[in-house]
């Protein structure tokens, strides 16, 4: 039984095709995107809100960023329902702008530069060991897009000089090997 949503998303792809903007073949692969847009539109927006309210705005424009970055190269890690989804993320960001308070309040510049390194270099040995297990090389291009997006991260935090940037840049690659590491698990059980 569809709901209204559905029925809304079926109307958006169905207009598409009826203006020749999409072929009817490509039907599915829109009614797919339309659908992820929504989750996207709601998951992005309600952590751009959180960091507006909690004025955390660099943080959260660059964690957004490097994390966005990171999870193209990486690919899919579900949480099965949009509302779920939702929840985790916003969960995911708030805990890290509790982490930058705690790193910004009681470690250095130079300690949060070694705490970034680490967590680039984990991140990508955890890339490169994906890559091993999976034996793709999809999953060795993914490794170097990785460390291209995070890359250019530091390049800004280098000119920024910024606390809130380093935290981003830090957090959201602790966030990708932790949300790595629970699919893991979760495919194992």
């Amino acid at each position: 039984m569809k709901n209204k949503r559905e029925d809304r998303f079926e109307a958006i792809v169905d207009q598409f095709v009826k203006n020749d903007l999409i072929a009817q073949e490509e039907y599915s692969y829109y009614l797919y995107g339309v659908k992820h847009l929504e989750v996207l539109i709601m998951t992005t927006g309600g952590v751009l809100l959180s960091g507006i309210l909690l004025k955390e705005i660099l943080f959260t424009v660059v964690f957004l960023i490097t994390f966005s970055l990171l999870r193209i190269g990486w690919q899919g890690i579900h949480a099965k329902t949009k509302i779920r989804c939702f929840c985790y993320s916003l969960l995911l960001f708030l805990s890290g702008i509790y982490v930058k308070k705690q790193v910004v309040r009681s470690i250095d510049l130079f300690s949060q530069a070694v705490f970034m390194g680490s967590m680039l270099i984990i991140l990508l040995l955890t890339a490169l060991w994906k890559y091993k297990i999976d034996g793709k090389l999809n999953e060795l291009k993914r490794c170097f897009w990785i460390l291209g997006g995070v890359s250019l991260a530091i390049v800004l935090d280098i000119f920024v000089k910024s606390e809130a940037v380093m935290c981003g840049i830090g957090y959201s690659c602790f966030a990708m090997i932790l949300l790595w590491f629970i699919s893991m698990v979760r495919t194992k059980e």
